[in-house]
């Protein structure tokens, strides 16, 4: 994990917010952060599942990343939209998920997502086939202004493989 800029942002006046699907990658993230703090120093931590209702199992799935995230220990809100299903159903499903994060971030708050490496090559990718500019191709950020608070991306030093290896 990246503890950088974490151990500068996060203290225990702040909430620290999980993008919290229930997969691989999230729970990765959120264990990760669980462990890091020392108790009188950690932030509030919550998980933060979006169920997009694209499909007739999201609820289903909600219910287990909620199930999931309380295992750890963590209290996870499920926000659930309304979203039509369309062509560019993951850039609108995206859209409307940054909107509920940037939502819910007090002065200071955090919301931490669990890109990795594997992202990183992808979304280069991505950008230089649609012939985006040098801004487009610097990547992801681990750390980026958001609405009020921030958003931190801690697993971007870990690769897919790293993050299997940690939960088994």
């Amino acid at each position: 994990m990246d503890h950088s800029r974490l151990t500068e942002l996060a203290h225990p006046k702040v909430t620290l917010y999980i993008g919290f699907s229930g997969g691989a990658d999230s729970v990765c993230l959120a264990h990760q952060l669980k462990t890091f703090f020392r108790p009188n120093e950690a932030p509030t931590l919550r998980c933060l599942h979006i169920d997009h209702g694209l499909d007739p199992n999201s609820a289903e799935r909600a219910v287990k990343a909620k199930h999931l995230a309380n295992s750890l220990g963590l209290e996870c809100e499920v926000v659930t939209l309304a979203l039509q299903s369309q062509s560019n159903q993951e850039a609108v499903a995206r859209q409307a998920r940054y909107r509920v994060f940037e939502q819910r971030l007090d002065t200071g708050d955090l919301i931490a997502t669990a890109h990795h490496q594997d992202d990183v090559a992808e979304t280069l990718l991505l950008r230089m086939l649609r012939g985006s500019g040098v801004t487009g191709l610097s990547g992801i950020q681990a750390t980026q202004t958001f609405g009020l608070g921030y958003l931190i991306r801690p697993l971007l030093t870990q690769s897919r493989r790293d993050i299997i290896a940690y939960l088994n």
